[in-house]
């Protein structure tokens, strides 16, 4: 069986028609695997976690967060790139670089072909 396509970086399984690189996934995935679960899922997603050992950390955690929902703001971009897999992005105050700025770091990009 001859494939027409130029040769690709991950090459099919006889019989498979699906291509997909799976390096840098995988190691977000196995990387997170090593940390606390739901810290890391927050992190990659654009999110933030914290934990509290009583009734006052708890209530000053809240109060951050309540402050965090009012001063918080949606952004959506249309990447650049056409390839599928993953990307990182950056997420910054041009002209405030002392601010700090909660965003994902990475996103996922599908192969619009298929």
């Amino acid at each position: 069986m001859a494939f027409k396509d130029p040769p690709h970086l991950n090459p099919p399984i006889m019989g498979s028609q699906a291509y997909f690189k799976l390096d840098a996934p995988l190691r977000l995935i196995f990387g997170a695997m090593q940390k606390n679960l739901s810290a890391e899922v927050a992190s990659l997603s654009g999110g933030e976690s914290m934990s509290f050992d009583g009734r006052s950390e708890l209530e000053s955690d809240i109060n951050v967060l309540s402050n965090h929902i009012r001063n918080s703001y949606i952004l959506s971009f249309t990447p650049t790139s056409t390839e599928p897999g993953l990307h990182t992005i950056k997420v910054s105050l041009a002209h405030h670089p002392e601010m700090v700025v909660s965003a994902r770091t990475s996103y996922w990009a599908a192969d619009e072909n298929k």
